[in-house]
């Protein structure tokens, strides 16, 4: 989000990222997203990581920079639309989304899911592409079969200075997804 990746503003993202998808945060987020009336398909295609952030509280808390909050959902909006793998292939944005709804579904199995950032080699990223997300399913332990997820996000560079920044997309807002159920923003 400005200066090396990852940079402050980036480190307070991925760690809060890591804090809400593993236990006990990620166990209160299953139980609500399986608690009548609240939000089952949170990560279902369609919905926006930005809006999802949002609502789980996954944004940079510090003043550094210009508004890191508002880059941050901008980013998240706007930024990741490139197919890294080509026409026809899924966009960032719902290759993460897929993994999310995946690894968060899989209870018995998945004991959270591991998040970074950096900068990726030529060899990483194809031509004219900035970003890639890549999505690993970390080796299982061989005795109870339980795995980690991980998302790391390749990045060419950092995001411009010039990018941007938009207002929380909360309901107030006109931020909502179409579908949402239960709380705003979750007590997780």
């Amino acid at each position: 989000m400005g200066g090396l990746v990852p940079s402050p503003a980036d480190m307070e993202v991925i760690n809060a990222l890591n804090s809400v998808f593993s236990d006990p945060r990620l166990t209160a987020l299953r139980t609500w997203m399986d608690t009548a009336g609240n939000d089952k398909q949170l990560f279902a295609a369609g919905r926006n990581l930005h809006r999802i952030a949002y609502r789980l509280k996954i944004h940079p808390n510090s003043n550094a920079g210009t508004n890191p909050r508002g880059r941050w959902f901008k980013f998240l909006k706007d930024f990741l639309k490139e197919r890294p793998d080509g026409v026809g292939h899924p966009k960032n944005h719902d290759i993460i989304l897929a993994a999310l709804e995946s690894f968060v579904d899989d209870a018995i199995n998945c004991k959270g899911i591991h998040f970074w950032a950096r900068y990726g080699s030529g060899a990483e990223l194809p031509t004219g592409i900035d970003y890639k997300a890549v999505v690993t399913q970390e080796p299982p332990d061989p005795n109870s079969g339980s795995y980690w997820g991980s998302i790391t996000l390749l990045c060419r560079h950092d995001l411009p200075n010039n990018a941007g920044d938009i207002p929380d997309p909360s309901k107030a807002n006109h931020g909502d997804d179409n579908g949402e159920g239960g709380d705003e923003q979750p007590p997780v």
